[in-house]
């Protein structure tokens, strides 16, 4: 009996030992990385200073608080250059031109699902400085959802069957270049003046006329709209806004077309920033001008960008996009994300953001977050770094930015931008990054353990309970009295 109790002291031994040794793992696991998940930083501002009006793009007031810094220490407007090349600068109608060139990734970030859209303008003949812009007759997208890593070159090639009723005349086609459908680095792709590289070429054959948008005479709120200008501010309320525009017809047949009119939030780039979208069908006569109607009823968001395009039987298009700009709601927006990098490790996380409305963005709050495995993170949590800012954005283009510490540099992690306002998500970007070199990173042991760590200890100390029943069972079956009744 003593030779049992003994060997069951020692296999209590071992597993109350095996225990121990976890917890000090984990605990050892932990203090190795409680120095970086100390790193959470929390800056508040209560109110942005305003400014005056800006001669830019946006609308909003100009400043940047104290706790943030300026997007440009890593954001590069016309970053990712655009070349275009081709053996024929005069086309005729119906021929197929191709052209060659690249795109450059000029940052030290990578580019997510990245775009390259090509316009098609035909070049006004108005002299001079022209408010409208060209004329905007088709749109191609050559390169759609690609990835660019850090100064990497990505070759394009398009091929384009010109129109057998294209109008003879100068045509031009120019870049523009985003990513993740939000952000712009070459161009504005919702103007038609801010722009990337060009390629010019001329078409030649019989001019039949065409059917077309009149760009100077569109109307917002019974206004001129000019398309080479910065967007209009409109008091907006339940009654909307009325969009007017006018379609010509210069050939010498009744035209019927097809119109598409699509108000999105912002600018034409997603899905989601749809708000409404319409069809009608047009008869335009011959030589006739007619005008045509949209009306904006939604007044929730800060910048609205109406796409008309119109679609007539002869295999034409013309294109418009009339942005403005809501005086009464002030929304933030974020501007890009991204971390900067070597060819050997990872530097800074960065997400830029600002408002588009014409007044200061309030309550916003701007988040932006490492976070990697480790070891036995089942017990300890993911080792994570945050950063956060609420208060005010103005229309400057403000950045919140955190180093990537050593510590997750050697294993795979994942950057999340978030944005809200009055507590509300307005827009979330998340990242997936690799190790920096494989061979100081093992992600399928991580995996396994973090995913198994858990169900093991469970296991254990289940066991661990079952041997101490077992020897508490057999030591009182050992102790209990003997009935001697029979023997009297």
């Amino acid at each position: 009996m003593t030779t049992l109790n003994s060997a069951a002291h020692r296999v209590l031994a071992v597993l109350v030992l095996a225990v121990l040794l976890s917890m000090s793992l984990v605990t050892l696991s932990h203090a190795q990385e409680s120095e970086v998940t100390s790193h959470t930083q929390t800056t508040t501002e209560d109110r942005a200073p305003d400014g005056t009006p800006p001669p830019g793009p946006s609308l909003a007031s100009r400043s940047i608080p104290s706790e943030l810094q300026s997007c440009f220490d890593f954001y590069r407007f016309g970053s990712t250059p655009v070349t275009l090349s081709g053996r024929l600068h005069e086309v005729m109608q119906g021929a197929t031109m191709g052209l060659v060139g690249s795109v450059e990734n000029q940052n030290d970030y990578e580019l997510r699902d990245v775009d390259v859209i090509l316009k098609l303008f035909r070049k006004s003949e108005v002299l001079g400085k022209n408010p409208n812009g060209p004329d905007v007759v088709d749109e191609l997208v050559p390169i759609r959802g690609a990835t660019l890593k850090p100064h990497e070159v990505l070759p394009i090639s398009v091929t384009y069957t010109v129109p057998q009723t294209f109008e003879p005349g100068e045509y031009q086609i120019a870049s523009f270049v985003t990513s993740e459908k939000r952000f712009n680095s070459l161009g504005l792709s919702f103007t038609d003046d801010i722009i990337g590289s060009v390629y010019d070429f001329e078409v030649v054959g019989e001019d039949i006329g065409a059917v077309r948008f009149v760009k100077n005479a569109v109307t917002v709120g019974g206004k001129p709209h000019f398309f080479a200008a910065y967007p209009p501010s409109v008091e907006l309320n339940e009654h909307g806004v009325d969009v007017t525009a006018a379609i010509l017809n210069t050939t010498v047949r009744k035209a019927t077309s097809v119109l598409t009119w699509t108000l999105y939030t912002w600018d034409g780039l997603r899905e989601d920033n749809v708000i409404e979208q319409k069809t009608e069908q047009i008869i335009v006569a011959p030589g006739q001008q007619i005008q045509v109607n949209f009306h904006a009823a939604d007044a929730t968001q800060s910048m609205y960008y109406l796409k008309g395009e119109l679609k007539n039987a002869n295999g034409t298009v013309s294109l418009i996009g009339v942005r403005f700009a809501n005086a009464n709601v002030n929304t933030p927006r974020l501007n890009s994300v991204g971390v900067t990098e070597t060819d050997t490790t990872y530097g800074t996380a960065f997400v830029c953001a600002h408002n588009i409305g014409s007044g200061n963005a309030k309550d916003v709050d701007l988040e932006l977050s490492v976070t990697a495995q480790r070891f036995l993170d089942s017990f300890v949590g993911p080792l994570s770094i945050t950063k956060q800012y609420h208060g005010d954005l103005s229309g400057d283009i403000a950045a919140l930015s955190l180093a990537v510490t050593d510590s997750f540099k050697h294993r795979p992690f994942t950057l999340t931008a978030t944005l809200k306002q009055s507590g509300v998500i307005v827009d979330q970007i998340t990242y997936d990054y690799p190790c920096t070199s494989n061979d100081q990173c093992d992600t399928e042991f991580l995996t396994f353990i973090n995913t198994y760590a858990l169900h093991v200890a469970t296991v254990a100390v289940g066991v661990l309970l079952f041997v101490i029943f077992i020897i508490l069972r057999k030591r009182r079956r050992t102790f209990e009295p003997q009935n001697y009744s029979e023997n009297i």
